[in-house]
């Protein structure tokens, strides 16, 4: 739910965002989310890692890096 919320938001394709999800999950910068939509909660700073995620997605490979980057500071 959240993965398609961001889609719809950004106007970006479902597989893009879901991608940076998963990238952002393997390196342990986003939660693994239940598969109910009503137990999914996501705090606030791991959505904002979605939305730069999302920003630098191009590869999506890249976004980790500049999120550990970025919250070093």
């Amino acid at each position: 739910m959240i993965v398609d919320a961001t889609a719809a938001a950004t106007g970006l394709p479902r597989t893009d965002v879901f991608g940076v999800a998963r990238v952002l999950r393997e390196n342990e910068l986003f939660p693994r989310l239940p598969r109910t939509a009503k137990a999914q909660f996501v705090p606030d700073e791991d959505l904002a890692r979605l939305a730069l995620g999302v920003m630098f997605r191009r590869p999506a490979t890249k976004a980790p890096e500049c999120l550990l980057r970025i919250s070093r500071h």
